[in-house]
């Protein structure tokens, strides 16, 4: 890929809806601008934010081999199961910490009041 392809493809991404979304929602809270949407206005532009990143997604996974895309569904599902177990643990069962090191998860238990 040459400069002017990179150019050309960052121009394009950078003109799409959820990024103008995203820059809109970062001026205005650097604004401290007091942007208030309706119910409505909200559930409209929320939908239409969500339909523009699958239907962007459901095309990039068209022009993909179903071998590239795998080892991604794989870690997605690994990941969609692993956080909410991990947030539940620490929700529930607070006296009990989990952190990763070196690759491998330990449980450690330790005193509230020390």
């Amino acid at each position: 890929m040459n400069f002017a392809t990179s150019l050309t493809q960052a121009g394009t991404n950078f003109v799409s809806v959820p990024v103008l979304a995203f820059i809109l929602g970062l001026a205005s809270v650097a604004l401290k601008a007091d942007l208030r949407l309706s119910d409505a206005v909200y559930q409209a532009t929320s939908m239409y934010l969500l339909f523009a990143i699958g239907l962007k997604g459901g095309v990039a996974l068209r022009a993909s081999e179903p071998a590239e895309v795998l080892a991604p569904i794989g870690v997605a599902l690994l990941l969609g199961v692993t956080i909410p177990l991990i947030a539940f643990t620490s929700k529930y069962f607070p006296n009990y910490a989990v952190t990763a090191w070196q690759s491998q998860v330990l449980v450690s238990r330790f005193d509230r009041y020390s």
